[in-house]
């Protein structure tokens, strides 16, 4: 037998990054899918009445107000929760874009809001109550309350850390 006729195959470059480069693209695109199944999932809060641990969606929530070292949470359904917390720790929970400390007092659904009143420093929330905003935090409120809509609209998804673009190899032809 002679072994001089036998093809070896060759391994092509193009190709290769090629297939690297696609996967990469798939793997990015489960990503974006993952953060939106995160991101629609309802986050929650858990407050202790009593014997009895509650959990209450952050969407239920039309605003907290701070009393001495204690807090009240008012809710959707009317419903109030007294708890043992200060707001700047119900804050510190809750880390949520879709809420806005307007006051040292309180900390409010910014979905909840029906109408902003800058010249008499308040906000008037859905069940009809008179927030007050503090004159120091009002031009950060107001702004923050239009520039987020405008913000979601355009990039609701942050773009994850590892993107095709990010790797560029020098000397390697890329395919279209």
């Amino acid at each position: 037998m002679n072994t001089s006729k036998i093809i070896k195959p060759e391994i092509d470059a193009d190709f290769l990054m090629w297939s690297a480069m696609d996967r990469i693209r798939q793997l990015e695109a489960e990503v974006k899918r993952l953060q939106v199944q995160n991101s629609s999932q309802d986050k929650c809060i858990r407050i202790l009445q009593g014997s009895r641990l509650i959990r209450v969606p952050l969407i239920e929530i039309i605003f907290i107000r701070a009393e001495s070292n204690y807090s009240r949470i008012f809710l959707k359904n009317g419903i109030e929760y007294f708890t043992s917390k200060t707001l700047k720790s119900w804050a510190q929970e809750i880390k949520d874009a879709d809420f806005l400390r307007c006051h040292r007092s309180f900390l409010i659904n910014k979905q909840e809001i029906v109408e902003v009143n800058r010249h008499a420093y308040h906000i008037v929330m859905r069940n009809g109550e008179e927030i007050p905003v503090s004159r120091r935090s009002q031009k950060n409120c107001v702004t923050s309350l239009f520039q987020n809509e405008d913000r979601e609209e355009k990039n609701p998804i942050p773009k994850p850390r590892c993107t095709v673009h990010k790797l560029k190899l020098t000397g390697i032809p890329t395919c279209k």
